[in-house]
C-alpha cells in the first residue's frame, strides 16, 4: 500500500510517547458472481408490446453504480410468438469486465389470442332523395364502433354488394349481411359483425294544384275554368296533369272549382304530396229583357168565341222563335212559358188590349232581372151571306110542290143563329108560276151586326111527270163480344125512294132472323124474292137487299206470368202464378198453365210459360142431378197475348261466396299455414275472378279466374307463417277478398290458433379442457368452460344475463345479452382454479344460470333450465 510513520498524527494528549510502526500488507480482489435471469411470460393479445425488462440479478450482483441491466424481449402479436426476453447490460466507465463472471438466463415472452367477442358495428349508408321517376342509388357503408379498440377495419374484408337502389317514395334497406364480412386478424378468435341498417329514403315529391276563381253574368251556359296551375316539384313529365271541374250555372251560385289528377302511365299516388287550392265560380243575374207580347188576332164572325193564346218572346232585343215542339227556349236554354187570355165572340165584342197575359213563367227566373209582359187585340168582322130560293118544276102527284130549301151563300148563317126557308107552294098547274118568297128565322142568338145578308128569289111550277120506285131493304146488324151464349139478330129497315110509297104497300114473306155463338160473321140472306109489291099505282117498283150481319168478336185476353225477387240463396227463384187480365174468359171456360221460368244465380229472366186451353167439363145439375156438358174452350173465340213477368235474383247481402279453410292443428312459430280458398260464381253471367290476400298472405295457387260460369266455384291456395305478434295475440285473422269483373267484391275469412306463449331458456354447461393426468384435476390446475344459452321456446328473450357463480362472472361481471330470437344461442367461455376445498370434496361443481325478459306482458319472467357440470379433483 505504501504507507509509512509519518502518514500517522497522534493526536490524543493522554500519551506522550508513541511510536507509529507500519507493516505492510497486500488487497486481493476475486471477480463477481453474477447471475442475470429475464422473466418468462404470456398474455392476451391487447395491441402493446408484452415485455419484462426487469432481471433478477442473483450471485455477487453488480458494484453499485457499475453496471445496469434490463431485458430486452418484446412480443406484440400473436404470429410473432415466442421471442427470447434477452439481457443487456449497461456498463458504466468503471465497468471492467475482468472484473465480473457472468450467468445469464433468458426466458420466452408470447401472445395469445383474445378470446372475448369482439363486436364490429357496421353501419349502412343511408340518403335521401325527392322522388323524380328516375332511380337513386346509396352505396358503401362505415364502420362505427368496434367493442374492442385495439381491432381495427383494416383487420376485415368486405364480400357483399353495398348498394341499395330505388325509384318510388318509400325506404329501401341495404341488406347487408354479418356473413359478408371475414376477420383476418389471426389475434382475435371470436369476431362478429352487427349490421346497423341504413336507409334510401325517397320522399314524396310536393305539389301544389291551384285552380281559377271566376265570375259571369248568367247565360245558360256552366261558368268552368278547367285549367290548374302546377306549381312545387310538380309531377314527373308523363305521369299526371290536372283539372278543374267546378261548375257554376245559376245566379247566385257560387261552387268551389273542385280539382281532378288525371293519372298518366306510371303515376302513383305514394309518390306525391298533394296540396289542393281550389278557386270559385260565381255567376250573377242577367240584365238583358224578357219581353212576352200576347198575340193580336181578327176573325169573321162564326157565333163562337175566338182566342188566340199564343205569344211572341223577345231576348235582349231580338225575337226568339219557337223550336218544333212549339217552345219557346232563350240563348240561355231556359223555356218561357205564358197564358195569354182573351176572347171574342160578336163585333161589338172588339176593344183594344182585350188579349191579355195573366200569367207567365220563365224557367230559372231567378237569373234574370228584366221580365216584361205586353197585351194584345182581338177583332171580329161581320159575316156576308146569300139567300137563293128555288125555282122548279115536278110531274103532278097530288101534292103541292114546294121548294123551302133556301141555297145558302157567302159564309152562311153561323149554325143555330138563323135558318131560311122559301114558303112559295103550288099544287096545280094553273097556279103556276108562284114566287118561292125567302124568310129568315132568327134566333135568339141573332144580332143583324153581326151579318151582311144578300136575297135572290126562284118560282115554282106543276108539270106531269113519273118516276121509278126502288124500296131499298136494310137487314138488321149486330155486334157483340164472344160470352159462351147465343146471340139472336131480326128485323129489317125500310128506305123507298119515293116518298108516296109506303111500307103498308108491300108484304114480307121471308124470315128475318140469324143466330149465332162462337166468334164470327153470320148473315141474315135476304132475298129480293121476299117482297111482294101491292099497290097498283106504281108500275115499277124494285126491292133491293142490303146485307146485315150479326158480329161476335173474339175476346181480348191477356195472360200475365208473375213477376218476383229475392235475394241469392243458391236455389231457383220460381212463381206459377198467371193473371188472366182483359176481357177474360168466357163463364166456364179457362185455361191451364206450365210456369217454365226460373232464375238461380244474380241476374233477371222471363217468367215463360204455356198454356193449353181447357177442354169439356162436366156440371152436376142441382135441380135435375144429371150431367150437363159445358162447351169447351176454343181458340177461335180468343185473342190471347202472353206477357211475361221477370225473375230477378240480386246480390243484396248475400254471404259465402267466399270460405276459406285450413287444417285444425295448432300453430307453432314459423309453421306455415296452407289456406284454401273457394270463390263461386253467383251471378248469371261468365265474370272474371281476381283473389287478393292480405299482407303477409302469399298466395301459392292461381289468382286469376277467366270467363267463370254462373254457379261454377275456383279455387285457390294461400300460406302464412306464424309469427311471435300471432303467439302473443293468440290468433290470426286472415281474409281473402274475390273481386268480380262486374266490380262486386266478396270476403272469406279464416282464424287460425297458435300455440300459446313459451318463454323458455336452457343453459348447457361443457367442460372444455382436461386434467394433466387425463383423470381428475390437481390443486392449482385450472379448468375451462364452455356455456351456451340457447332459446329453446317460440318468443324473442330480452336483457338476458348470464351469470356462473363460481368462475365469478355475477354481477358487473355477467355476460350480457341484448334480445335472443327463439332458436338463437350464445356461447360463453370461463375457467376456474382447482383449491384446496375442492380436492378435499372430491370434485368441482359448476352450475351456470340466466334470466331475461319475455315479451308477453302477461308472463313477462323467463323459465330458466341451468347448465350443471362436475369435474373430478
Amino acid at each position: 500500500m505504501g504507507l509509512t510513520a509519518k502518514d500517522f498524527t497522534v493526536t490524543s494528549p493522554n500519551y506522550s510517547n508513541i511510536k507509529v510502526v507500519v507493516k505492510d500488507g497486500s488487497l486481493t480482489i476475486n471477480p463477481r458472481q453474477v447471475t442475470l435471469t429475464s422473466a418468462s411470460d404470456s398474455k392476451a393479445y391487447d395491441g402493446t408490446p408484452l415485455t419484462r425488462p426487469e432481471v433478477a440479478i442473483t450471485g455477487d450482483g453488480f458494484v453499485k453504480g457499475e453496471a445496469t441491466v434490463k431485458a430486452t424481449g418484446s412480443v406484440t402479436n400473436v404470429s410473432e410468438s415466442p421471442v427470447t426476453n434477452s439481457i443487456e447490460i449497461k456498463k458504466a466507465e468503471a465497468y471492467k469486465d475482468s472484473n465480473y463472471q457472468i450467468k445469464k438466463s433468458e426466458g420466452k415472452l408470447s401472445i395469445t389470442p383474445v378470446t372475448d367477442e369482439v363486436t364490429v358495428t357496421i353501419t349502412e349508408h343511408s340518403g335521401s332523395a325527392t322522388y323524380d321517376g328516375s332511380e337513386h342509388i346509396v352505396t358503401g357503408y362505415d364502420v362505427t364502433k368496434i367493442s374492442n379498440s385495439l381491432y381495427k377495419a383494416s383487420d376485415f374484408t368486405f364480400s357483399g354488394n353495398a348498394e341499395v337502389k330505388g325509384t318510388d317514395a318509400g325506404s329501401y334497406d341495404m341488406k347487408l349481411k354479418a356473413e359478408d364480412f371475414t376477420n383476418n386478424n389471426t389475434n382475435f378468435s371470436k369476431v362478429t359483425f352487427k349490421i346497423v341498417d341504413g336507409t334510401l329514403t325517397i320522399s314524396p315529391r310536393p305539389v301544389t294544384l291551384t285552380s281559377e276563381t271566376a265570375s259571369k253574368a248568367y247565360d245558360g251556359t256552366p261558368l268552368t275554368r278547367p285549367e290548374v296551375t302546377i306549381t312545387g316539384d310538380g309531377f314527373v313529365e308523363g305521369e299526371a296533369t290536372a283539372k278543374a271541374t267546378g261548375s257554376a250555372l245559376k245566379a247566385g251560385e257560387s261552387v268551389t272549382n273542385t280539382i281532378e289528377i288525371v293519372e298518366g302511365e306510371g303515376y302513383k299516388e305514394g309518390n306525391y304530396t298533394i296540396t289542393k287550392l281550389p278557386g270559385t265560380l260565381t255567376v250573377t243575374a242577367s240584365e238583358k229583357a224578357i219581353v212576352i207580347t200576347a198575340a193580336s188576332n181578327s176573325w169573321m164572325y162564326n157565333g163562337s168565341a175566338h182566342s188566340d193564346g199564343s205569344y211572341t218572346v223577345t231576348y235582349d232585343g231580338a225575337e226568339i222563335t219557337a223550336n218544333e215542339e212549339g217552345k219557346y227556349i232563350l240563348p240561355t236554354g231556359d223555356e218561357v212559358t205564358a197564358v195569354v187570355t182573351g176572347s171574342v165572340t160578336n163585333v161589338e165584342d172588339t176593344v183594344a188590349g182585350n188579349n191579355k197575359i195573366t200569367e207567365y213563367a220563365v224557367a230559372n227566373a231567378g237569373n234574370y232581372n228584366s221580365i216584361q209582359t205586353v197585351n194584345g187585340t182581338l177583332a171580329i168582322t161581320p159575316r156576308p151571306v146569300t139567300l137563293s130560293s128555288e125555282t122548279a118544276s115536278k110531274v103532278y102527284d097530288g101534292t103541292p110542290l114546294t121548294r123551302p130549301e133556301v141555297t145558302v151563300g157567302g159564309k152562311g148563317f153561323v149554325e143555330g143563329e138563323a135558318t131560311a126557308k122559301a114558303t112559295g107552294s103550288v099544287t096545280n098547274v094553273s097556279e103556276s108560276p108562284v114566287t118561292n118568297t125567302i124568310k129568315i128565322e132568327k134566333a135568339k142568338a141573332y144580332k143583324d151586326s153581326n151579318y151582311q145578308i144578300e136575297m135572290s128569289e126562284g118560282e115554282l111550277s106543276i108539270t106531269p111527270v113519273t118516276d121509278e120506285v126502288t124500296v131499298t131493304i136494310t137487314e138488321h146488324s149486330v155486334s157483340t163480344k164472344y160470352d159462351g151464349i147465343e146471340h139472336t139478330v131480326t128485323g129489317y129497315d125500310v128506305s123507298i125512294s119515293n116518298p108516296l110509297y109506303t111500307t103498308s104497300d108491300f108484304t114480307f114473306s121471308g124470315n128475318a132472323e140469324v143466330k149465332g155463338t162462337d166468334a164470327g160473321s153470320y148473315d141474315m140472306k135476304l132475298k129480293a124474292e121476299d117482297f111482294t109489291n101491292n099497290n097498283t099505282n106504281f108500275a115499277n117498283v124494285t126491292f133491293k137487299i142490303e146485307d146485315g150481319t150479326l158480329t161476335i168478336s173474339p175476346r181480348q185476353v191477356t195472360m200475365t206470368s208473375a213477376s218476383d225477387s229475392k235475394a241469392y240463396d243458391g236455389t231457383a227463384l220460381t212463381n206459377q202464378k198467371v193473371t188472366v187480365g182483359g176481357d177474360g174468359f168466357a163463364e166456364g171456360e179457362s185455361a191451364s198453365y206450365d210456369v217454365t221460368g226460373s232464375q238461380t244465380y244474380v241476374g233477371s229472366s222471363k217468367n215463360t210459360f204455356t198454356y193449353t186451353l181447357n177442354g169439356s167439363t162436366v156440371k152436376l145439375s142441382r135441380m135435375l142431378k144429371a150431367k150437363a156438358a159445358v162447351p169447351e174452350t176454343k181458340a177461335s173465340n180468343y185473342v190471347i197475348k202472353k206477357e211475361y213477368g221477370t225473375l230477378t235474383v240480386t246480390d243484396e247481402n248475400v254471404t259465402g261466396v267466399v270460405t276459406k279453410t285450413h287444417e285444425g292443428k295448432e300453430y307453432n312459430l314459423n309453421d306455415m299455414v296452407t289456406f284454401k280458398i273457394t270463390v263461386q260464381n253467383i251471378y248469371a253471367e261468365a265474370q272474371d275472378i281476381t283473389i287478393t290476400e292480405q299482407p303477409g298472405v302469399t298466395i301459392t295457387g292461381e289468382s286469376k279466374f277467366t270467363d267463370v260460369q254462373p254457379g261454377e266455384s275456383v279455387e285457390t291456395t294461400a300460406t302464412y307463417t306464424i309469427t311471435e305478434e300471432d303467439i302473443l295475440r293468440g290468433e290470426f285473422g286472415n281474409t281473402a277478398t274475390a273481386i268480380f269483373s262486374n266490380g262486386k267484391e266478396y270476403t272469406g275469412t279464416d282464424e287460425v290458433i297458435p300455440a300459446d306463449p313459451n318463454p323458455h331458456l336452457t343453459v348447457e354447461k361443457t367442460t372444455t379442457s382436461s386434467p394433466a393426468n387425463d383423470e381428475s384435476y390437481a390443486l392449482g390446475e385450472m379448468i375451462t368452460y364452455q356455456i351456451t344459452v340457447k332459446n329453446d321456446g317460440n318468443l324473442t328473450i330480452k336483457d338476458i344475463e348470464v351469470t356462473d357463480k363460481l368462475t365469478g362472472n355475477i354481477g358487473n361481471k355477467a355476460w350480457k345479452i341484448e334480445e335472443l330470437a327463439p332458436g338463437a344461442e350464445k356461447t360463453f367461455t370461463a375457467s376456474y382454479t382447482v383449491t384446496e376445498k375442492d380436492i378435499l370434496a372430491g370434485s368441482v361443481v359448476n352450475e351456470a344460470t340466466a334470466k331475461g325478459t319475455s315479451p308477453d306482458p302477461e308472463n313477462p319472467d323467463v323459465p330458466v333450465e341451468p347448465g350443471k357440470k362436475e369435474d373430478p379433483t
